[in-house]
């Protein structure tokens, strides 16, 4: 028990929070619109190097994800739940609500959306 404590107290002692900005996300859904809400810059156990890289993303109702610096985001709320895109490319709110978009497609997409729903899963209760 004593080695468990000391390798716990160990890693504790040897990671380092490194800080990422936050970016807010304006949103939508069925009915209105949210702006996009201001934060402050996280404190993540993230590598430095990728601390420089990536920013935290987050809509109101407090869904985030961590992704690339400057890159664009929208959030979405409706009956069916709550997501947040966030893509290298502009997000077109009216093209994403319309029968007429092609959606985001590509594997940084896929990795992200698929990053998105873990964490969702994975979310400890508040």
């Amino acid at each position: 028990m004593r080695a468990i404590v000391l390798l716990v107290a160990a890693l504790a002692l040897n990671s380092r929070a490194e800080t990422v900005p936050f970016v807010g996300c304006k949103s939508g859904g069925m009915v209105e619109t949210d702006a996009a809400p201001t934060g402050k810059s996280r404190d993540l156990p993230i590598a430095k190097a990728d601390a420089q890289r990536l920013a935290y993303y987050a809509m109101s109702g407090g869904v985030g994800i961590l992704a690339p610096r400057d890159w664009n985001c929208y959030g979405f709320a409706g009956s069916g739940g709550m997501g947040l895109m966030v893509s290298e490319n502009p997000i077109d709110s009216m093209k994403f609500f319309s029968s007429h978009w092609d959606g985001l497609t590509g594997l940084r997409f896929t990795s992200c959306s698929a990053l998105a729903t873990h964490l969702a899963d994975t979310r400890s209760p508040r």
